[in-house]
């Protein structure tokens, strides 16, 4: 049922929300985000501050929107703690780069079991972002985040296997994950599962068959790199001048 009259900013929230999901309105939405932050909603200082910071249907003011995102990071918001380690690793407007600042607020959103910051924690211990370089810190923590079913995560954790097969790479479970992107219609999925199956990589039996059908789906979802595989599993072949 419609809420009709919000009084608290718990209500306005909630309101605003409703508004979003039922309209996809954001311009409607805002006034009661706006409410709902002035009466000290947690959440919906994150989502007035991220307005603010861009100048989604009100005037822009950084500062402002930054202050409210702090508060809302500070008050346990796990979205505004990682809103705020992207402004801190890459900058935004006047916010300059601090690793060990962006660091920190991954951290502290992906332990409240938000799967992005898994993915962005993993990138901090695989890179050495804010924090001492830890590879196997970093599998830790994709693995929590594609185990719990961020696609990016399940993404990074492939690319991570690749790069330390030696170390870190489990084939059944690096199928496993690929297989879940490809059931997506993922152009990164369907293009890596085609090339272990078209040639022979990671235990798996070589199927040019199977691989090729899912090279050309990944070449039909804009993966130009599908067409350079096919080539070189066609080698030899009078297919190879197709691709």
């Amino acid at each position: 049922a419609d809420i009709i009259s919000p009084t608290s900013g718990d209500e306005y929230y909630e309101y605003a929300m409703h508004i979003l999901g039922k309209e996809n309105n954001l311009e409607k939405a805002s006034k009661w985000f706006i409410l709902a932050a002035e009466k000290g909603n947690s959440k919906a200082k994150r989502a007035y501050g991220g307005m603010l910071c861009y100048g989604l249907t009100v005037d822009k003011d950084v500062d402002k929107g930054l202050k409210l995102l702090h508060e809302g990071a500070e008050e346990g918001v796990k979205e505004a703690q990682h809103d705020l380690y992207h402004f801190y690793r890459y900058g935004f407007e006047t916010v300059k780069k601090d690793y060990k600042k962006a660091f920190t607020w991954a951290m502290m959103a992906a332990e409240q079991d938000d799967i992005y910051a898994m993915n962005s924690v993993g990138d901090c211990y695989r890179d050495g972002i804010g924090t001492e370089k830890k590879l196997a810190k970093a599998y830790k923590w994709y693995k929590k985040g594609a185990d719990k079913g961020n696609k990016e995560a399940k993404i990074s954790l492939i690319n991570f296997m690749d790069a330390n097969h030696k170390q870190f790479k489990d084939n059944k479970y690096y199928i496993t994950l690929l297989e879940e992107l490809v059931k997506e219609n993922d152009p990164f999925g369907l293009f890596t599962l085609g090339r272990v199956y078209a040639l022979g990589e990671s235990d798996v039996q070589k199927d040019l068959s199977k691989g090729t059908d899912l090279l050309e789906k990944a070449a039909q979802n804009g993966s130009v790199r599908a067409y350079y595989v096919l080539g070189i599993a066609h080698h030899g072949t009078p297919k190879a001048f197709k691709y």
